[in-house]
Parts: C-alpha cells; sequence; structure tokens
C-alpha cells in the first residue's frame, strides 16, 4: 500500500471524528438555546395580553432564526470539509483501490450523522412551535370543561323539564323538549364562537408531525439536486475514469432525488388531510365545508367513510 494511500486512510478517520464532534457541539449548543427559549416564549405568551400574542410570534421567529444559523453552519461544513474532500480524494484514487471503499464508508457514516443531526434541529423547531400549540389546547379543553359544567342547566320555558344538551354547538339550532315537544332556538355562546377562530391553528399544530415529514422530504430534494449539481461540475474537465465514477454516483443520486420528488406531493396531502380531520373533530358541523375545503387544496375526490 503507497504512503498516499495510509495519509488518505487516516485523514478519513481523522475527519470522520471531527465531524461527529463538530455536530455533537452544535446539537448540544441547538438543545441547550432551545430549553431556554421554550421557558421563554411560554412565559411571553402566558403574561401577553394581546389576543394574537404579536409578542410570541416575534420571538419564535427570533428563535427559529438561531436554529437556522446552526444548521446553516452545518451544511456550510458539510459542503466543505465533507462533499469537497471526497471529491478531491475521488481525484487521487483508483475505483479499484481499497481506499474506494473506505471512502465510501466514511461518506455513509457522515451522511447519517448529518441526517441525524437534521432529525434533531427539526424536532427542536417542533417544540419551540408547540409553546403556541399548548395554550390552544389548554384554552380548547378550558372551553369543553365549561359546556360540560353548564350543559344540563337549561330547562324548557312551556314544561319546566330539564333540557338534553348533548354537545357544544357552534351554529344556532333548534332544541327540543323530550317531555312536551316545545322547540327552543340555541345560539352559540362567546366560548364557542372562540373555537371556530382558534380551530385552523389547532388542527395546523396537532398535525405538525405530518408537516414535518413533508419538510424534511422537500429538504431531501433540494440537498440532492445542489449535490448533483456540484457533482456534475467537478466532472467537468476529468479523465474519462473519474467521469464515469462520478456519473455512476450522479445516477444514484438522481434515484434518490426523483423519489423525493415523487414522495413530497404525496405527503403534502396526507398532511393537508391530517388538518382537515382535525378541524372535522373540533367542528363537526362544519364537516362537509372542510370536505369541500379539501378537494379545493387537493383536487381529490371526497371519500365517504
Amino acid at each position: 500500500m503507497s504512503a498516499e494511500s495510509n495519509d488518505i486512510r487516516q485523514e478519513l478517520t481523522d475527519r470522520h471524528d471531527r465531524w461527529l464532534n463538530f455536530l455533537r457541539r452544535l446539537e448540544d449548543r441547538a438543545t441547550e438555546f432551545a430549553n431556554a427559549a421554550k421557558a421563554e416564549l411560554v412565559q411571553v405568551r402566558r403574561t401577553d395580553p394581546d389576543p394574537h400574542k404579536a409578542s410570541h410570534g416575534r420571538l419564535l421567529s427570533a428563535a427559529f432564526g438561531q436554529i437556522d444559523q446552526i444548521r446553516e453552519k452545518a451544511h456550510t461544513t458539510w459542503e466543505d470539509q465533507i462533499v469537497d474532500f471526497r471529491y478531491q480524494v475521488r481525484e487521487l484514487i483508483d475505483i479499484h483501490d481499497p481506499v474506494s471503499r473506505q471512502l465510501d464508508e466514511f461518506m455513509s457514516v457522515c451522511t447519517d450523522a448529518y441526517e441525524r443531526f437534521e432529525d434533531t434541529l427539526r424536532a427542536l423547531d417542533h417544540e419551540l412551535r408547540q409553546t403556541a400549540e399548548e395554550d390552544l389546547e389548554t384554552e380548547y379543553q378550558a372551553i369543553l370543561d365549561s359546556f360540560q359544567s353548564s350543559r344540563n342547566q337549561f330547562s324548557c320555558r312551556t314544561c319546566g323539564a330539564q333540557l338534553e344538551i348533548e354537545r357544544l354547538f357552534f351554529i344556532e339550532v333548534h332544541i327540543s323538549c323530550s317531555y312536551c315537544g316545545a322547540l327552543h332556538n340555541f345560539k352559540p355562546g362567546a366560548d364557542a364562537r372562540r373555537i371556530q377562530f382558534i380551530a385552523r391553528d389547532l388542527a395546523v399544530r396537532r398535525s405538525a408531525g405530518v408537516l414535518a415529514d413533508h419538510t424534511a422530504e422537500k429538504d431531501k430534494e433540494r440537498r440532492l439536486y445542489h449535490e448533483i449539481h456540484e457533482l456534475k461540475l467537478s466532472a467537468i474537465g476529468r479523465d474519462e475514469k473519474t467521469k464515469a465514477q462520478i456519473e455512476q454516483e450522479i445516477a444514484g443520486l438522481e434515484q434518490l432525488r426523483v423519489q423525493a420528488v415523487l414522495n413530497a406531493p404525496l405527503l403534502h396531502k396526507r398532511y393537508l388531510r391530517a388538518v382537515y380531520d382535525q378541524l372535522n373533530l373540533i367542528l363537526p358541523e362544519f364537516r362537509e365545508h372542510h370536505e369541500r375545503r379539501f378537494v379545493e387544496e387537493t383536487g381529490s375526490v371526497i371519500e365517504h367513510g
């Protein structure tokens, strides 16, 4: 084995260790920041008298910006220290050189570590976003609890019997007395009307996990596109053997990219379906309206269950 091959092997080992340590430090920094930001976000939302919670929104955007800076630092280092290094080594070795296999293993391990790091950052984004979700869930549950405590306090104006209010209504309804049959008009109270205003945000936040799957697939497609583009540029002016190696690598990445392109709209449709399913649970009276909106957004045929 040549001295050059030994040097490359050692550099692969050293660079692998540095990359994993670098990601670990960034992950620790992001986690520490997110934990501190979550506590501040909860406090700001609870104490902000603004019903739209604008202060919370601004602080949340700033927190996402900090996480994105960490994400960008990892991406820049990935391109400079891992991807570019792979191209450099490919120029120096033959495809049959044993070092070629070690290079493939190096890229596989480094890529897996990078994807796990991205998964961690997406999870932190979700946790930050939940600082708004938790308040909405609390508000929604409080409205339901208030209804449960008052639902048996209504009496028929004709015979005095207790009226049976089976569930919380969001639109005006007619309820008949089960004893004398008299009809009574019930209009939704302020609490019930409030649910209509928070329903969409609540449904979206409950579906955040499905949205994360869609976002991850879009990010994967973009990452693969840029990697393929850089590989194509790296092939310019190379010898035929090196070009063949690069083209083989491009073909494999292109298959993954095409699959991501096909998966992304399916995952987006799954996300919208999850949102509208939640809306149907929160506002069942508007199910027909929700299903029409779902069709408008996806072009799907309504499936009646």
